[in-house]
């Protein structure tokens, strides 16, 4: 649990009373009215010349609708530590008690001055969002807090600048700006060192392609978690650090770390992540030439969505999840010279593709490999599949590389001495995009 300190306005009762009056939009009257007392008595109470008895303050608390809402200063330091038990539970993933806590916390909306602690609702409210993919009421949350920013702690402002980064990494795919916000937030938790920030920074600059600077942030992540087996985030910093290293060309150092990573999921029972892991690992597999031992791992990850399928909510993300694994397969297929059984597992995964652009154009560029020889397949794959595959966020870069090695050889055996060249460009081209960029 992060350590988190809380800024609350300071005020008389009254004033907290007389506050939440106007909120609702009632005069004093109707209050005095509710709870069968005089108009001056509620104006004597909001301007403190009267202490409210429990019992009349019990009544106004009902008429405004904020006898559960934190006003008094023990119920205030109440919500503050369950704001903290509402963030371990979305730090596990307890999402149905964290729907509870989301309903019993909402109360503090109704009392207009707690600013900060309405913000730091917002904020986890919003990553609930978030983990439930309600997109759209995570955005407006976001909005909702922007006039709250003045008046916010550290611990409000760093909880809105990661909600901002998964905004924009997420829903938005501006990966550049998702950094911009994440790098706020580490600038606002220098002391804390949070291990989810710093893979998540990682991950953005992964969707950039600079492994470079991911490894970084990766590697400062794994120091922090430090082979601790009961943290479940462990396996997905070795997975992360695998692929980034993948993309750099140290396979040695990503196999050993898919090897540790699966062995991790296992003993936590993730199979979703097991699944990412195994395809990774079928990827190393299948560059080095190791198609069997490729094919085998695409299986079980394969094996391992279909099972999932029905935890996996989301038809997009569940499609990414099997384009790696049936792709994959399929080039193997190709490359052991099993074409028939190549192009039996593309059929497979245009019966499932749907309208997925990313998936439907790699399984049509795998399926141009087959036959290079037709020049329409050539094209293809120069003009359409490789420029698409390469600008797409949902694309693991290892794919259009390994598709412009495909061509350039087939150029180089036809003695197209520029065409291969130009395929070289653009291979050189990916590699300066990956490793040549300026640090934040």
């Amino acid at each position: 649990m992060r350590k988190i300190t809380f800024s609350s306005l300071v005020l008389p009762i009254g004033k907290k009373l007389r506050q939440a009056r106007i909120f609702n939009g009632l005069s004093q009257e109707n209050v005095a009215y509710a709870i069968k007392k005089s108009r001056p008595l509620i104006h004597h109470i909001e301007s403190g010349k009267v202490s409210p008895t429990d019992d009349v303050l019990k009544s106004i608390r009902e008429s405004l609708e904020i006898e559960h809402a934190p006003l008094l200063e023990h119920e205030i330091e109440i919500y503050k530590y369950r704001l903290l038990v509402w963030e371990d539970l979305l730090d596990s993933h307890r999402l149905t008690e964290a729907k509870i806590m989301q309903t019993e916390l909402s109360h503090v909306i109704k009392l207009p001055y707690e600013r900060d602690l309405i913000l730091r609702y917002l904020m986890l409210e919003t990553r609930l969002y978030f983990v439930e993919r309600n997109f759209t009421a995570a955005e407006e949350n976001l909005t909702d807090a922007e006039p709250l920013l003045a008046d916010a702690s550290d611990a409000a402002l760093y909880a809105y600048e990661c909600n901002m980064g998964s905004l924009y990494s997420y829903v938005k795919k501006d990966y550049k700006s998702a950094i911009s916000h994440y790098l706020k937030a580490k600038e606002l938790d220098a002391k804390q060192q949070d291990v989810r920030l710093l893979v998540t920074i990682g991950m953005c600059y992964s969707g950039l392609n600079k492994h470079h600077h991911a490894i970084r942030y990766y590697e400062q992540s794994r120091l922090i978690y430090n082979g601790d087996r009961t943290n479940p985030l462990g396996p997905q910093i070795l997975y992360e650090l695998a692929m980034s290293y993948s993309h750099v060309g140290s396979y040695q150092n990503a196999e050993n770390l898919y090897d540790i990573a699966l062995k991790h999921s296992y003993s936590i029972g993730d199979e979703l992540l097991q699944l990412v892991i195994l395809t990774g690992w079928g990827t190393i597999e299948a560059i080095r030439g190791n198609y069997s031992k490729a094919v085998e791992q695409f299986d079980k990850a394969w094996l391992l969505c279909y099972k999932n399928q029905l935890t996996i909510n989301n038809q997009n993300l569940q499609l990414q999840l099997l384009s790696y694994p049936i792709v994959g397969k399929a080039y193997c297929m190709l490359k052991m010279g099993k074409r028939d059984i190549c192009r039996t597992v593309i059929e497979q995964g245009r019966l499932i593709a749907d309208e997925n652009e990313p998936f439907t154009i790699m399984l049509n560029a795998t399926s141009c490999l087959i036959n290079l020889g037709d020049e329409s397949n050539v094209d293809y794959l120069e003009n359409t599949a490789i420029p698409y595959l390469i600008s797409c966020g949902e694309v693991q870069i290892i794919f259009p590389l390994t598709l412009c090695r495909e061509l350039e050889a087939y150029y180089k055996k036809k003695k197209a001495k520029t065409k291969a060249a130009n395929i070289a460009a653009v291979i050189r081209d990916i590699y300066e995009g990956m490793f040549l960029g300026e640090e934040e």
